[in-house]
């Protein structure tokens, strides 16, 4: 397998295991296939917002999941949320794969094949669109942001999480799941290996001889190739700091709100001081309104 194909199914990877930065173990929700506590987390509360928008947990109304959980599992329990119409897009060449494909046959779901940022439906073609950990590996946020606002129904709202975003500390996503893709169970993202903001502050280089020793040599080598990718079309990971992310959701819906998260135990003596980004953001959670103004939505919810 080459080093790119290796990195493209680390980045599956990670995905899968870091919608909301919880490290991934066994779970389930309700009936039905599987789901990690992460997964769960995040059908639940799409499943709050929902409810307080539409005053039902099971409302008809139509859903897109724009770059969905390739599995499958998840966009089963999303598709239980409504009674419209639930579609799951991904640009992956292997999407929709076999086994999603029978989680979704007796569903009201669809999946297909298709890139977040040039969305092949007319607009306003749905009331809800969502996107866990998607957002930091698209290479254009705000095309993609302004596809979710087109294909919106006034009234409708996006619903976006993600982490980590690049000019956050550990924003070289480089996590366990990752790491044990590669041949390596025993690495931890504490910042023990790759110090904090240590993609911002090295070159390939000096990351190389920071790295060194740390990592088994082919193990270290797919890091560099990820962090520093040499071909300059590979865009597994974008390198858009939190300040131009926050600036796009703010162009692009008629309300919004974001709520931050930081990441934990970081040695924040490293954190760069030149002030030109926002550092310390590790990923938000956003919901974006169309016509809708969203602030007006319970507490509970953000």
């Amino acid at each position: 397998m080459s080093t790119h194909h290796k990195i493209r199914l680390a980045i599956l990877m990670l995905a899968l295991a870091f919608a909301t930065g919880c490290e991934p173990s066994s779970g389930s929700y309700g009936s039905g296939p599987e789901l990690a506590p992460y997964q769960r987390k995040f059908v639940e509360r799409i499943q709050g917002v929902i409810t307080a928008i539409h005053g039902t947990p099971q409302p008809a109304i139509d859903m897109l999941d724009s770059g969905c959980d390739t599995t499958g599992r998840q966009i089963w329990h999303l598709s239980r949320l409504v009674q419209g119409r639930m579609v799951g897009i991904s640009p992956e060449d292997w999407f929709p794969q076999a086994e999603a494909l029978e989680y979704c046959k007796d569903r009201n779901c669809e999946l297909l094949r298709m890139d977040g940022t040039r969305l092949e439906f007319p607009d306003a073609s749905f009331d809800v669109v969502l996107s866990a950990n998607v957002l930091e590996h698209v290479g254009d946020p705000e095309a993609y942001l302004r596809e979710m606002m087109r294909v919106l129904r006034k009234g409708g709202i996006a619903i976006i999480e993600f982490y980590p975003v690049w000019s956050g500390p550990r924003g070289h996503h480089i996590h366990e799941d990752m790491m044990a893709a590669w041949g390596d169970e025993d690495y931890r993202n504490d910042g023990s290996v790759i110090p904090d903001w240590g993609h911002l502050r090295y070159t390939r280089d000096e990351m190389r001889a920071q790295l060194t020793g740390k990592l088994r040599p082919e193990v270290l080598d797919q890091v560099i190739a990820f962090i520093y990718p040499e071909d300059a079309s590979f865009s597994g990971i974008n390198r858009v700091p939190w300040s131009m992310i926050r600036a796009a959701v703010e162009r692009t819906f008629t309300s919004f709100r974001i709520t931050t998260r930081t990441t934990r135990g970081v040695d924040s003596s490293l954190r760069p001081q030149d002030g030109k980004e926002d550092y310390d953001i590790g990923g938000a959670w956003i919901l974006g309104g169309k016509d809708f103004d969203v602030n007006g939505l319970p507490a509970s919810i953000f």
